[in-house]
């Protein structure tokens, strides 16, 4: 009587067992296996061409003219690119990156790897993002999408929590950040400040411009660091500390070293109470590891692109060290607890990968929310 119409006796027609349900999915798990493997053969001559011509490039046989000539820097390319591996497959929220990405120097390198990984998803294969030759494995490794999304992740949420709250938002060396033209301005908020060098301040607004994206709402500082101080360039440009503001450091304080990371917070500090900043720092999780080759092996990659990490936090110290420079923590996210909070389950097995080899290397990724003392 269950099965007295037409549709319920088809229904019941395809009803099938757990055991064939089982076998179904073991197949098809080996479907998606060879098919894999399939596209990994097809496209091995492009996918080792690209290899080699990316190695060539990052030893500098060919990039080092082309910061000299567009100063931006590789780190903040393969940020860009990055973000644009993750819109390409969905996991981010970074619209903007493409646009941006196309404009760049190293961008046909990049887009050869976002498209060849975006096949071996496409095919059932791994989501990963592209290695890049000639860094340590813990440098760029596949699972690195699990960092970028986390930290693109966390300042964007500031960002939405804290704009309606503060007068101003101040990026420091912003870089290739999308953030102000992606994100919404509240009406309370009196000016988005970019600080960053002249020379990148200048090819970023040139990309800008032939990306069509509008600006307006911007104010760029550049400044010559070293020679002038950049809280001082930014109220000449309209900024005031007078006033509560949010500043982002964003893959920053890693390349200071430590007398310039507490001058650059105490200069935050000075500003009125209640000021927020969002970061990013890696932290000296295991001293022995980074001193007995891990660190020396990252460092020397980074000083073959002009780029090197000059200063480490100190693993605990995180309470101590920003309270005596004028802050409080508000929240403290380590590389653990930022990919269970911001990657989604079917990345659980990057997100592991990635936690272990910052392990591997004696440091540790975290993702800091501070706020002025008063």
């Amino acid at each position: 009587a269950e099965y007295k119409t037409p549709r319920a006796a088809r229904r019941r027609r395809h009803t099938r067992s757990p055991e064939t349900l089982a076998a179904a999915t073991q197949m098809g798990a080996a479907a998606s296996l060879l098919l894999d493997w399939a596209y990994q053969a097809l496209v091995l001559p492009a996918s080792l061409a690209n290899s080699v011509y990316l190695a060539w490039t990052l030893r500098g046989l060919g990039l080092g003219a082309k910061r000299v000539q567009t100063g931006v820097s590789v780190t903040a390319q393969f940020t860009c690119f990055q973000r644009y591996f993750l819109h390409a497959n969905g996991f981010g929220g970074d619209r903007l990156a493409p646009r941006i990405a196309r404009a760049l120097p190293l961008y046909g390198i990049a887009q050869a790897q976002v498209w060849l990984a975006l096949g071996r998803s496409r095919f059932g294969g791994r989501c990963r993002v592209p290695r890049v030759p000639g860094l340590p494995k813990h440098a760029y490794v596949d699972n690195n999408i699990c960092m970028m999304m986390s930290r693109t992740s966390f300042m964007d949420e500031a960002c939405r929590k804290y704009l309606k709250e503060v007068a101003s938002c101040v990026v420091l060396g912003a870089g290739l950040d999308s953030r102000s033209y992606r994100i919404t301005h509240p009406t309370t908020l009196k000016g988005w400040y970019e600080v960053d060098a002249p020379n990148m301040i200048k090819l970023k607004r040139s990309i800008l411009e032939k990306s069509q994206i509008d600006t307006k709402s911007t104010t760029y500082v550049p400044v010559v660091f070293g020679n002038e101080s950049w809280i001082d360039c930014t109220e000449a440009k309209g900024f005031d500390r007078k006033a509560r503001a949010l500043f982002i450091m964003e893959g920053v304080i890693n390349y200071l070293p430590e007398k310039a990371v507490r001058e650059t917070l105490r200069m935050i500090a000075s500003c009125k109470p209640g000021s927020i900043l969002a970061m990013t720092c890696i932290i000296e999780a295991d001293k022995a590891k980074m001193d007995g080759g891990n660190r020396s092996r990252f460092e020397e990659a980074l000083k073959k692109i002009g780029e090197p990490h000059l200063w480490y936090l100190p693993k605990g110290t995180h309470d101590e060290f920003f309270g005596e420079n004028g802050f409080e923590v508000l929240e403290f996210l380590d590389t653990p607890a930022m990919c269970e909070r911001f990657c989604p389950p079917s990345l659980a097995e990057s997100s592991k990968e990635f936690v272990t080899t910052f392990a591997e290397s004696g440091r540790g990724y975290s993702l800091i929310l501070l706020r002025v003392k008063a």
